[in-house]
This record gives structure tokens, sequence and C-alpha cells, in this order.
């Protein structure tokens, strides 16, 4: 006979795992504590590379064309700040004075009226004028010859443009009309002329305030020219040239 057999002893429950048995705020802290390591994937790492890259880029391309915007805008309020100090022809309207009543005559007055009397004209300008020669302007200089010009050597004198010679004085005739002292000068192409304005500038204040002003009137009225008398220019292009004998 055979003596039967023991039961076998029950086994231990198993002890839970170490997360289990941690709080929560525990296993979320052995997260992030110093050291921890964290598998990425090899194919991962160049393009999360390329993506940092690309963000890094397109930030600094943001600010710098936010920056040049900002710059456009300053410039352009600058501008326009400067242009709205200058006087535009174009907007000024002279007011026609009012009518004003004849008075009436006393009774038994002759209604005759007295012939007028001759007026000589008034002068257009103080610059050398040219009368006698037909097709120019009273207040124009025409300068043919160094006797005839009137700049003085060793200043800056502006150049409004280079014209043919009968479009060189009409623009002349046109800013000597705006209150300019102009001179048609021969250019260095026989064909060519140069308008010039009489306002001689030393070199030190070419950068002042006085020949930007200069430069800037001259566009207005290039607007003007233009606009109402169709001229071939605008005169947005003027350049200063020293002047030697």
């Amino acid at each position: 006979a055979t003596a039967p057999m023991p039961a076998p002893a029950p086994r231990a429950p198993e002890p839970p795992p170490a997360a289990a048995l941690m709080p929560e705020d525990t296993a979320v802290s052995s997260w992030l504590s110093p050291g921890r390591a964290i598998r990425v994937p090899t194919g991962y790492v160049v393009p999360l590379a390329l993506l940092i890259v690309v963000l890094v880029v397109g930030a600094y391309a943001t600010g710098y064309r936010s920056r040049k915007s900002e710059e456009l805008t300053q410039k352009s309020d600058s501008a326009a700040q400067e242009m709205d100090a200058l006087v535009d022809p174009l907007n000024q309207h002279a007011a026609a004075p009012p009518p004003t009543k004849a008075a009436p005559k006393p009774a038994g007055q002759s209604t005759k009226s007295p012939p007028p009397k001759a007026t000589t004209p008034p002068k257009t300008s103080e610059a050398k004028a040219n009368p006698g020669v037909p097709g120019r302007s009273a207040g124009v200089v025409i300068v043919t010859g160094p006797g005839d010009d009137p700049r003085q050597s060793g200043l800056n004198y502006l150049i409004a443009a280079t014209l043919p010679l009968d479009e060189a004085e009409k623009a002349a005739a046109f800013l000597v009309s705006r209150g300019l002292e102009i001179a048609v000068v021969p250019a260095d192409n026989r064909s060519l002329r140069w308008v010039v304005v009489l306002q001689g500038t030393a070199a030190k204040d070419l950068s002042g305030q006085s020949a930007k002003t200069l430069e800037q009137r001259l566009q207005v009225l290039g607007r003007e020219y233009k606009q109402v008398l169709k001229g071939p220019t605008v005169f947005n292009d003027p350049w200063w040239k020293k002047h030697t004998k």
C-alpha cells in the first residue's frame, strides 16, 4: 500500500509592482527626476532637428519683415510730413475779390469816363530778361556765352532738367512764372540745354534744409507742369553742379 501524497502548500501572493505601491505624485516625480532617460527612435531625430531649424528660421524671417515694414512706415510718414509742409500750387486757389458796386454819381455830373492812362508792365523777375527775342519769356536768362552767365564761380546750382532748346525754354518760363529765377544753359550735348535754378549754394550747405526744400519744391512744381502744361518732365531727378569759370 502506498501512502497518500501530501497536499501542495499554498503559494504566497506575488507582491505588486513598485510603481503600483508608490503614490501617484511619487510616480510622476520619478518620471521628471534628473537622469531619467527617454528613448527616441533614430528615424525621428533628423525630422525633429529639421523642424526646429525651420521654426527658428521662420521666426527670424517674420521678425525681420516686421522690422523692415515698421522702418518703411516711419520713412513714409516722415516723407508725408515733409511734403505736407510744402505748398502745392495745385491746391492753392486764389479767392476772387467780391464785386464792388459803383457809387452813384451826383446829378449833373458827366457820365463820360476819362481815357485810360498808359501803364507799364510789371517786372516778372529780377533775373536778366531777353527782350526782343521772339518766343522767350521775360525773366528767363538765355546763356549763349560766358559773358551771359550770371552764375557765380565756386557755387553749386540745381539743374532741374536736361531738354532740347525749345522744351527747355518752355520749362524755364513755367518755373519763372512760379517765382523761381531760371537760366537756360548749354549742356554737354550741343542739342540739349540745362534748365538751371539760379540759387547758388555752397558745398557745405548742400545737405542743409534750404537745399532739400528747393529740391522738394521743384518736384511739386514738376507735377503741376506735367498735369497742366503736358510737359515732358516732372523735375523728379534734379542734381547739383558746381559752376566754374
